[in-house]
Parts: structure tokens; sequence; C-alpha cells
């Protein structure tokens, strides 16, 4: 079986500075990790932790292997398309992954300029509404949008709460995106 050639440890310039939301950057590695030159390197990292049964629960030594990944200017100007985490990918560090929860909520898109030839986006997660789609905007590849545009999420002390993402919809439709597929269940297609 042949080895992969490890790349060379990128330089700080081509690491850009901080992503601003670090559940975005956990998310983008384990993402992009399959196929990707760092991939050995990460499974070696992950390998032989105490795997958490619940995304909560993360091992320490887990998420620091996800900081740890570099994600090189090169590498990220390979992404075309942003999706929702396979359960796969997510028990590569949660092996009892329950096949409904998110354990990257994103809470800022700002990163994404990083993705400059991101031309699909895909973010299903209903904890996450409404949704501040700008960033998306600013983005000149992206053609396709799927978000999740209702949900319903457990609020402690207050029970379940139906979540509307209208204005996400609203804001792309004025972009010049029009809504392909609408499912029932909360989730929406715009293309452009």
């Amino acid at each position: 079986m042949a080895r992969a050639t490890p790349l060379p440890p990128p330089s700080p310039e081509d690491l850009g500075p901080p992503f601003h939301d670090p559940e975005l950057r956990r998310h983008l590695v384990l993402m992009i990790r399959d196929g990707a030159p760092f991939d050995a390197a990460l499974k070696k990292r992950l390998r032989g932790l105490d795997h958490a049964s619940h995304p909560a629960d993360a091992h320490p030594d887990a998420l620091a292997a996800l900081d740890a990944t570099p994600l090189p200017t090169r590498l990220l100007e390979t992404v075309t398309a942003w999706r929702s985490l396979r359960p796969r990918e997510l028990r590569a560090i949660w092996r009892g992954f329950d096949g409904e929860s998110h354990p990257f909520t994103l809470r800022d898109l700002r990163d994404l300029a990083r993705l400059p030839n991101l031309e699909r986006f895909e973010y299903v997660d209903a904890a996450w509404i409404p949704m501040d789609v700008a960033p998306l905007l600013a983005l000149p590849k992206l053609r396709e949008v799927v978000l999740a545009t209702e949900g319903y999420v457990w609020v402690p002390g207050q029970g379940t709460q139906r979540l509307r993402n209208d204005d996400a919809v609203a804001a792309l439709t004025a972009a010049g995106f029009r809504v392909t597929e609408a499912v029932d269940f909360g989730r929406t297609t715009l293309v452009r």
C-alpha cells in the first residue's frame, strides 16, 4: 500500500487569520479530511482517543486534533461545495453519534470568504434559524443554497420552539436566487 506524502507545514501567512467561528472550522476539517493530504495525520491523532457518546461530551483531545489540523489557503481554494456532515464523518469523533444531533452549529459565516470557489452551500441544521445569509451573498461563484427554513428546537425551560428562516429566503431571492424546491419538513433549495 502506497503511503501518502504529507504536505510541508504551512507557513503562518498561508494559514491566514484565525477563524471567527471555531465550529465552522471544525466542520470544514471533518468535511474535507477524506482524501486530503492531512487525512492520515488527523486519523493518527484521533486513533485511540476515548470517543464521546454524545457531541456535547466531545473529548478535548479530539477537538484539539481538529483545531490543530492546518487548513492552508491552497486547500481551501479547492472547496467548491459546503455540505452537512455525513454520519461517518461525525463518527470519526463521536462513535455514538445518534444520527440527528448537530455537533457543530455554525454561528458566523464570515469565514466562508476563505472559500473563493464555493458554488454550493448546504446547511440544514434547524438550530441555526434565523440564518444571516449576507456572507453567502458575497461569494461570487455561489449558485445553489440549501437551508433549513423551518424547524423545531428544544429550548430549556420553554419547551419545543418552532423557528422559521423566512428572512434568509427573502434575502437570497432579492439577490437573484429562486426557490426550486421547498420540502414540507423545512428544507429549501434556491439557485441562481
